[in-house]
């Protein structure tokens, strides 16, 4: 069977300028790509199962996968990694063009010991931001300045856009465990949006 080349496009706002991206790379290495995989859209978020599903149909051992990014496999970086061990199990080999990153599975070895070094890198510099704020915080508080949030402000809710609509639902006495319901929360952030929007609550007493 002919191996194939396939070119993911992760969800975003810049999806056309990855297109492209991944295009002039191809039209640079004299590659042919056989098929664009799209991402679903960026205010979808499906189990990691569902997008490793998505993302290597059609794909078998031998096949290349060109991704502009790597960060594009994944919402986080273990995901990241864990989506590129998987696809390198299956014998696929993935090309990141943003980090001129070659994983070929033929290269088990070096691939592995890559991919182990990027997890490295991550949790390194997830240290060092930890400690810059820790810094800042302790800089900001010896000189005398107020951290968090002031007193008395109302920080902002998911359900701040249905103001309206859970009023009225308030009104027509709708139990909070409904009204959570449909707006996909849990039934104390309702009960918190109420109080600290001083919206009233439904009594039900005759």
């Amino acid at each position: 069977m002919e191996s194939k080349t396939f070119a993911w496009i992760g969800a975003g706002t810049d999806m056309q300028a990855q297109k492209d991206e991944l295009l002039g790379f191809a039209e640079k290495t004299c590659m042919r790509i056989d098929k664009f995989i799209h991402a679903q859209s960026l205010y979808e978020r499906p189990p990691d199962k569902d997008k490793y599903i998505r993302l290597t149909s059609g794909m078998n051992s031998g096949d290349t996968l060109i991704v502009s990014n790597l960060a594009m496999l994944g919402r986080s970086i273990h995901e990241v990694l864990r989506i590129t061990k998987l696809i390198l199990d299956m014998g696929v080999h993935i090309l990141a063009v943003k980090q001129d990153l070659d994983l070929d599975p033929s290269h088990e070895g070096v691939s592995r010991a890559r991919i182990d070094m990027l997890g490295i890198l991550w949790d390194v510099q997830q240290e060092i931001v930890s400690q810059r704020t820790r810094q800042g915080l302790a800089a900001r508080k010896m000189a005398g300045m107020n951290l968090g949030r002031p007193k008395g402000s109302i920080g902002k809710s998911k359900l701040d856009p249905h103001k309206k609509e859970i009023a009225a639902m308030l009104k027509h006495r709708a139990p909070l465990s409904y009204i959570a319901r449909v707006y996909g929360v849990t039934w104390p952030t309702v009960e918190n949006f109420i109080r600290t929007r001083k919206l009233e609550k439904p009594t039900f007493c005759s």
